[in-house]
């Protein structure tokens, strides 16, 4: 389904389209990966809002030599953030034709968000916040990508014990988790918006450099590639409610060894109905 192979930029994927007139939004835009995206999409002629926790000096630092890049605040460990962002981002007025949740966090230190494990509250619940929030904004054909990664096939979700109350915490299958649940939000938003032509999909962009260099063969710029792939170039009858890695749908692969596909377990309708109604029930009737 893909024409481009695994050494594919994203300026090599969007190299002859343009997205003028197409508004995105990136969360996490500041970091390495964010920040190339948003750079990618915004050479071509897309309008890009990037979401971070910390704008710092601002855009014009960020992005130098920049197309139409503009900032706004984001935490998505805060309730009060996602409120005031999803607020500005509804009185503004302006519809997205994609939103790329991309921001994340990674550590082996115990910490909460929403009342529940750190990786979970932000990774995953933040997003679900947002995402609810900001979908009366999202135009016709829009499309959500989760960006989750190849870490989901390290751990399924455990719902019964999401904070790690029962077990040793583990910063590694926390974080697992928690990708896994993008893949499953992207399953479950797509199965309730795709008759409304708005669909969903996950993206793992991969292992990469962040400092751009050859360590372990791939480059930041090919990390993106699927991203934007997913977003702006594949058929979206094709990927909605997919995982996507090396710009191609990825197959079901149950084995623990493969370092490739997605987890059958990810891919679950089930449980991605009860991680939608979990979620919701944790943060309660802000989203009603």
């Amino acid at each position: 389904m893909s024409e481009f192979g695994p050494e594919a930029t994203a300026d090599d994927i969007l190299q002859h389209v343009d997205l003028r007139g197409r508004r995105v939004l990136v969360t996490g835009v500041t970091s390495a990966l964010g920040a190339e995206t948003a750079r990618a999409l915004a050479a071509r002629g897309a309008s890009v809002v990037g979401a971070t926790r910390c704008p710092g000096n601002g855009v014009d630092a960020l992005f130098p030599g920049r197309g139409d890049i503009a900032l706004t605040r984001l935490d998505l460990a805060s309730l009060a953030s996602i409120d005031r962002c999803a607020d500005r981002l509804g009185r503004e007025g302006r519809a997205f034709d994609l939103v790329i949740a991309h921001a994340a966090v990674r550590t082996d230190s115990y910490s909460t968000a929403h009342g529940v494990e750190l990786h979970m509250g932000i990774n995953h619940l933040g997003h679900f916040a947002l995402v609810q929030q900001i979908t009366p904004l999202l135009s016709p054909g829009a499309r959500l990508v989760m960006v989750s990664s190849e870490a989901h096939r390290l751990a399924d979700l455990d719902l019964d014990d999401p904070s790690f109350r029962s077990t040793p915490f583990d910063g590694r299958t926390a974080h697992a988790r928690s990708k896994t649940a993008n893949v499953l939000l992207a399953l479950e938003f797509d199965r309730r918006h795709r008759d409304k032509g708005i669909r969903a999909m996950a993206a793992n962009p991969g292992p990469f450099d962040k400092s751009n260099g050859p360590s372990t063969g791939r480059t930041i710029g090919q990390a993106a590639a699927t991203t934007v792939w997913c977003g702006v170039v594949a058929s979206a009858a094709a990927i909605g409610g997919r995982y996507c890695e090396t710009c191609r749908v990825a197959d079901v692969v149950e084995r623990q060894d493969a370092e490739y596909g997605v987890r059958g377990y990810a891919m679950d309708g089930e449980s991605a109905e009860r991680l939608w109604a979990w979620s919701q029930d944790i943060l309660g009737a802000r989203l009603q």
